[in-house]
Formats: C-alpha cells, structure tokens, sequence
C-alpha cells in the first residue's frame, strides 16, 4: 500500500516538486532532486537524488503571492499614481492608474527611470526627491503644477518615501501622487470670491461685518472700525458687547440670535449712545 498519494505539480530536467497529502489529511510539499549517472557510452545508466521537505518554503511563498495579491489590488483601485522604484530609481512596481495616465503598456514602464516615461524637466525634479529620501530616509510631499503638460493631474501632490527591509535599510522608494486639480481650482475660485467681496464691503459707504454663529466677528469693514474708532483686525473673534458697553450692544446680539435661530433676515433700529455712527 503506498504510504503518500501525491501528485507531480512541476518539473524540469532535474527537480521535481510533489504535494502530497499524508494519511492524517496533511498537505506536505517535497522536493527531489535528481542527477543522472551515466554509463560507458554516455548514456544514462541510473539516478541518484536527494528528497527534501519544503512545506515551509512552499507556504511562505504562497503567503507572498498572498500578499502581493492583496497589494496589486490595493494599488490597481486606488484613484492615485503609485509606484514602486528600487535604489537606482528604475521602476519596479506601477498601479493600473499610473499605466493609464501615461497611456503605455506596464512592462515599457517597469525596470526604466523617470527620464524614460516623463518630460526632462519634470522627471528632474522626480529624480532630485527620489535621490533625496535614499539617501536620508525622510517623506518628503510637495505640489507641483503643470498645466502646460498635462489635462490630467496639473496640479498634484507628491509624496516620496522610503521602503526598508526586515533589517530597516531603504531598498527602494515610494510614490504616491494625488491629484488635486479641482481643489486647486475650488482654492482659487474661493480666492477670487473672498477678493470681490472685501472690496465690496471695504468700499460700502455703510457698516458691514460678518459674524459666526456664535456671534463673533469674522470680518468688519472700514465704515465700521471708524465708528468704534479701532482698526478692522481689533474685531476679530470679538462680539459686539466685548467692544462698547452700550445698551445698544446687548440689542445687537439678541437680533443676531434671533437670525441664527430662524434662518431669517430681520432689522431693528439700534441706538448706540456712546457713537456717532452706528454699526
């Protein structure tokens, strides 16, 4: 009776590897090397090998494909250019957003530099940061714009950073860039709205100011500031009752809160004893 069932799996010329299973229900791995002995004439007359027990190789191994798996996945579903470079900055691994932003196949990416897939000046400056984290070991982000080069990922955010080994030396660089084109965008509409409106309120021949919900400045106007007689930036993260002990403070606040409270827009005349100008 045999003792294993066992299955061949793979093979060359000679190296064999089984997985067997044991009578007990256990999955083994077993390698066998063999080598020919040759006769007179040259031909083989007999084999001679060795077998060996390589379960624990065999599973370390799958538990990396395992685990490679897992990153590929991760990578290829991220909305981000990843990529993985070795110590002479040659690409070793890409994610599929990568490959399509460059609009070339993987393997003419894989094992070339940054001057192989990107415009000379661009790749410069990849390069400078890649040099920089092998030799300090430091993350390093940065924003770059390039709206004359690119419709997608103009405006992005870097960050390099270092891959160590079980022992903590850097064997290769990290890279994950983020597109930000549309915060860009958002960041420069909302400057340009916050511009107009400043130099509305800064020529308003009236007071006006902006409070939060908790009624304290968040921005004031100049009609304003000479009516208390203090530059604009003494409002800020004040209310009106820490400014002027006028009764006419306490009737600004209860009319802010009634705003806050409804979400309507109500008026009241004021009387501020203590000014010439109301606010």
């Amino acid at each position: 009776a045999k003792e294993y069932d066992y299955t061949l799996t793979h093979y060359n010329e000679f190296e064999f590897f089984y997985r067997v299973v044991r009578p007990d229900g256990r999955t083994i791995w077993i390698r066998e090397l063999a080598e020919p002995i040759t006769g007179a004439n040259g031909r083989p007359v007999q084999m001679i090998g060795t077998i060996q027990d390589v379960t624990s190789q065999k599973q370390i191994e799958e538990a990396l494909r395992q685990s490679e798996a897992r990153l590929r996945g991760f990578m290829d579903h991220a909305p981000l250019l990843i990529s993985l470079k070795d110590p002479q900055e040659r690409y070793q691994l890409v994610n599929r957003e990568l490959v399509e932003f460059l609009g070339v196949a993987e393997d003419t990416i894989v094992g070339r530099t940054v001057f192989d897939v990107f415009p000379r000046h661009i790749a410069e400056r990849l390069s400078e940061d890649d040099r920089s984290v092998l030799a300090d070991g430091k993350v390093i982000s940065r924003e770059f714009s390039e709206t004359e080069t690119y419709s997608r990922y103009s405006e992005v955010s870097v960050t390099k950073f270092p891959i160590r080994d079980a022992e903590g030396r850097i064997v290769g660089v990290g890279g994950i860039t983020l597109d930000i084109s549309e915060r860009k965008r958002a960041e420069q509409a909302l400057r340009g709205s916050e511009s107009r409106l400043r130099s509305f309120m800064h020529n308003a021949p009236v007071g006006m100011i902006i409070k939060s919900t908790d009624l304290r400045f968040l921005m004031a106007n100049p009609f304003v500031a000479r009516a208390y007689n203090k530059p604009e930036t003494a409002f800020l993260g004040h209310r009106t009752s820490d400014l002027t002990l006028s009764e006419g403070a306490r009737d600004i606040e209860d009319l802010e809160r009634m705003v806050v409270e409804t979400g309507k827009a109500t008026s009241r005349e004021v009387f501020f004893a203590d000014h010439t100008a109301s606010p």
